[in-house]
Order: C-alpha cells, then sequence, then structure tokens
C-alpha cells in the first residue's frame, strides 16, 4: 500500500518519466544520426605540404529542438510538483506561485555573473524570490533542496 507522501509525489514521478522518455528517445535519435555519418577522408595537398578535410555538414533532425523542448518543460514541471507535493504533504495550500526556485535572467540582470554566486541569492533571498516560491513548505526546504539540488557542493 502506498503511503500519503508516495500520493502526493505521483505527478512528480510522472512529470520525471515523461522528460526521461523524451530525453531517451532524443538520445537515440542522435545516436542514429551519428551512425550514418559519413566518414570524411583527406586529401593530400602538395602545395602546403598537408591533408585537408572537407566534411559535409549535414543538417540536425528538425524533430530535436522540439524533442529538447519536451525535455526541459517536463523537467521543470517536474521540479514544481516536488514543491507542491512538499507543501501538500505537510498541510499547507499551494497556488500558482508555488515553483521551485530558479537561479536565472532577473538575477543574471542585476549584475549577478555567473553561477558561482547562486549561494548568495538562495542564502540571501534579496528580493524575497526563494521564499515567495516556497511559501507553505516547512521552514527547512530552502537549505534541504539546496543541499540535495546543488551539484554536490
Amino acid at each position: 500500500m502506498a503511503s500519503r507522501v508516495d500520493s502526493y509525489l505521483d505527478d512528480f514521478y510522472l512529470k520525471r518519466k515523461r522528460a526521461q522518455t523524451h530525453l531517451e528517445t532524443l538520445r537515440e535519435s542522435v545516436q542514429a544520426s551519428n551512425a550514418k555519418a559519413d566518414t570524411t577522408l583527406g586529401e593530400y595537398n602538395d602545395q602546403g605540404g598537408q591533408y585537408v578535410f572537407r566534411p559535409r555538414v549535414r543538417p540536425i533532425d528538425p524533430n530535436w529542438p522540439a524533442m529538447l523542448g519536451d525535455v526541459v518543460y517536463n523537467a521543470r514541471a517536474a521540479l514544481d510538483y516536488l514543491i507542491t507535493a512538499l507543501v501538500r504533504s505537510h498541510g499547507g495550500s499551494d497556488d500558482h506561485r508555488s515553483e521551485f526556485p530558479i537561479f536565472g535572467g532577473r538575477l543574471l540582470d542585476k549584475g549577478a555573473k555567473h553561477w558561482s554566486t547562486i549561494n548568495k541569492w538562495w542564502d540571501e533571498d534579496p528580493d524575497g524570490e526563494v521564499k515567495r516560491k516556497l511559501a507553505n513548505t516547512p521552514s527547512e526546504p530552502p537549505r534541504v533542496l539546496w543541499r540535495r539540488f546543488s551539484l554536490g557542493k
């Protein structure tokens, strides 16, 4: 029998699985395309004393951008569902503002130049953006989520 917490995570697992499925489809398509790649042979240039290679540039599959978009969209939605599950599992009410805090454009516009500044953004939350996105979550989520998703830092 599934626990109550597991049921809160159902949407997260479904979206994550969709992202993984789209990523695998994209990966298989790219690998199939690479398997068809022509070998580029060099021609010796007597005047320059070196080989010259002129590889044919093949167009990419027009479906790849859409596939990549599906991967990113579903991965992002899975993170948002994770926050929703966290809110609901602790008796809170989620709303349209509940979402996983993503470091991005607005912060870069304010002078942040590198991903290395994400710690400051997350910890100091100068505009209250992290707090707003994590509204109605337990008091520990920012630290717990940051440790979990900080790429081992």
